[in-house]
């Protein structure tokens, strides 16, 4: 069709109005799902800090427990040198010294991949497996 056309909102039945109502109610979702990433970020960051602050204090606990072991042991020796001991009565202590070691190898490696977690929910950068290999082939 060749020639002028009017456009006038008045006969458009609400078509305008629905279409501004609806790119309004879509920037509000978006929002909201912004707000709520957010969220999930700061509760994942949160939760690997915790994460972290857990295994150290389980560390601690159990560096202060194989101490306690060392001290057993060297009473042990002692009594077993003074010949008040046998040599079999200082199994257990070990046996528990042996454990608590485990243990303690299994939160370093926790606190680790608590680590992991907390650089990934900060969003950190990915590290380039090069830059890695070279830094572990430089070191003694």
């Amino acid at each position: 069709m060749v020639g002028p056309q009017i456009d006038i909102p008045l006969f458009d039945w609400g078509r305008r109005r629905a279409v501004a109502d609806g790119k309004e109610l879509a920037l509000q979702a978006s929002i909201k799902a912004y707000r709520q990433a957010v969220l999930n970020g700061i509760a994942e960051a949160e939760t690997a800090l915790a994460a972290v602050a857990a295994q150290q204090q389980r560390q601690q606990q159990l560096q202060s427990e194989q101490q306690v072991h060392a001290g057993r042991e060297k009473a042990q020796a002692v009594r077993q040198q003074l010949g008040l001991s046998s040599e079999f009565a200082g199994i257990d202590n070990a046996r528990a010294s042996l454990q608590n070691q485990s243990e303690l190898a299994t939160a370093r490696a926790a606190e680790a991949l608590a680590y992991v977690a907390l650089y990934k929910a900060v969003g950190a950068a990915p590290v380039d497996a090069a830059l890695v290999t070279q830094t572990t082939e430089a070191q003694p």
